[in-house]
């Protein structure tokens, strides 16, 4: 029992961390840290897919760019450098940007432009730039910056110009990468989107995957639950991986085991209960026989009297062991007749009086006079129910408390219902207590087996037996049975 109760603790966890999304279980750590480890190869790939391209294309149209300027140069130095470099910006400017399709700047040795291709503006200022620095001091140099104007990234390449003896000036040769950077943007878009069609396919594999690894132990975990809830001929599956397999080998060997000590049980305690209804009854029947030859002895009369209860209470206690050995191996049979439940409750209200007299209880039965509510059932076993329940409930109500057995009709099921204002059951407890030889906290039972053989024998009757319970305030029993079909004919 002890097992059992965990094990609910656990399940009450488990639903409530069912609805967070980090849900501690196998399956959900393999997809998270698949999903991580795709997702870290993604975006990895994915930087360096950006870095690679964005610099492969710089660097083509900073090499074309490079090219066309050396060209345009050595043109000057090879049929211009016997002129002077302001007369050659007068006469023949066109030979530096002829056949180069940039924007072309001609600087003197100050940084001053005396010639720019696209922006006549710029003529007159002096660039103080890296490049035109750089290429002052008679270094090649390529500058990539950002247009104030335009906002537009440009390539800028600067080369000395020469006579051949000395530094003339500078050709500034300048490209916008709008085209350029376009088609990055558009290549961009393809790999973030390829980046998204393998996240999306990541999840789906994942899935697949944690599928079809955790779906052999969710099998074998369900039979074990149904193990523990004591139904022992449940098998595992004992295909699939090695591991897998083996398992459930094992929970089969488990189970096969446990039906076996079960079976034992069940003989023995059949064994038992038969040896001692018959001495019990001898011993009962003699107790009440000698208690007329004791009248004058009262310390003999007193102790017969409590051999004759003692008795009394073995054989209820034999009895539902009998029941209980009867209820497991199925030999239970059931004489159903037609029966009002309302004449039957009325009976045992009047048995149980002296009892709840005794404790000041009132025992109240509510009922419609006009109705009998007919069922198809076994006489002696539904009154077997109804006392036990009743008489847990004169038990553990208080002195002066009240005990209400409500007769109704709910469509097609007869209802009784009997609530009390007693001590209750702890939310712990009460999903034990129609367990086999379970005992509560506040239990007197002499087996624990009342509630589960009441179970029992309203279940072989196609019905429900429901107990809700709050501590410290009182229990309800409900029980529901079919009713006899002209009972339901004669309600329609």
């Amino acid at each position: 029992m002890e097992f059992k109760l965990k094990l609910l603790n656990i399940l009450k966890k488990d639903k409530f961390f069912k609805n967070i999304i980090a849900k501690k279980s196998i399956r959900s750590t393999l997809m998270i840290q698949f999903l991580i480890l795709i997702s870290l190869i993604v975006i990895f790939f994915e930087i360096f897919l950006i870095f690679t391209i964005k610099n492969y294309y710089y660097s083509s149209a900073t090499g074309i760019l490079e090219s066309q300027a050396k060209y345009s140069t050595s043109l000057y130095k090879t049929h211009l450098a016997n002129s002077s470099l302001s007369s050659v910006i007068l006469n023949d400017k066109e030979a530096f940007y002829k056949d180069v399709y940039s924007q072309v700047q001609i600087l003197n040795n100050s940084g001053q432009v005396l010639l720019d291709s696209v922006d006549g503006n710029n003529i007159g200022k002096v660039l103080s730039s890296t490049d035109v620095l750089n290429a002052l001091s008679g270094k090649d140099d390529s500058l990539i910056y950002k247009n104030n104007l335009t906002k537009i990234n440009e390539i800028a390449i600067s080369i000395p110009l020469t006579n051949g003896n000395e530094q003339l000036g500078v050709a500034r040769f300048i490209i916008s990468m709008k085209n350029i950077d376009n088609m990055i943007t558009q290549r961009y878009l393809v790999f973030f989107l390829f980046g998204f069609f393998v996240l999306a396919m990541s999840i789906c594999i994942s899935i697949l995957m944690s599928k079809k690894i955790i779906s052999p132990i969710q099998k074998l975990t369900n039979v074990a639950l149904k193990i523990a809830d004591g139904r022992l001929n449940e098998k595992a599956d004992e295909n699939g991986d090695y591991e897998i397999a083996k398992l459930g080998m094992t929970m089969n060997l488990m189970s096969e085991n446990l039906i076996k000590k079960e079976q034992l049980k069940k003989d023995f305690i059949s064994s038992v209960s038969h040896e001692l209804r018959t001495p019990l009854t001898v011993i009962k029947g003699w107790a009440f026989t000698l208690q007329s030859e004791a009248k004058d002895n009262k310390l003999l009369k007193d102790g017969l009297v409590i051999i004759e209860k003692e008795s009394d209470r073995l054989g209820n206690m034999v009895n539902e062991l009998l029941d209980f050995s009867e209820i497991s191996s199925g030999r239970m049979l059931m004489n159903k007749e037609l029966l009002d439940l309302t004449e039957l409750a009325l009976f045992i209200n009047k048995q149980l009086m002296p009892k709840s007299t005794a404790k000041e209880i009132d025992m109240i039965i509510n009922y419609d006079e006009n109705k009998h509510v007919m069922v198809m059932a076994d006489r002696d076993r539904i009154k077997q129910v109804l006392i036990n329940i009743l008489d847990n409930a004169l038990k553990f109500t208080s002195n002066g408390g009240v005990i209400l057995t409500d007769i109704k009709t709910e469509k097609d099921i007869a209802v009784i219902e009997v609530i009390d204002n007693g001590c209750g059951i702890s939310k712990e407890e009460i999903n034990l207590v129609t367990d086999k030889f379970y005992k509560g906290s506040n239990s007197n039972s002499h087996t624990g087996l009342g509630l589960s053989i009441c179970e029992e024998i309203v279940k072989a009757h196609n019905g429900n037996l429901i107990i809700k319970s709050v501590l410290s305030k009182g229990t309800v029993v409900r029980i529901e049975l079919p009713l006899e079909k002209e009972e339901v004919i004669s309600e329609v």
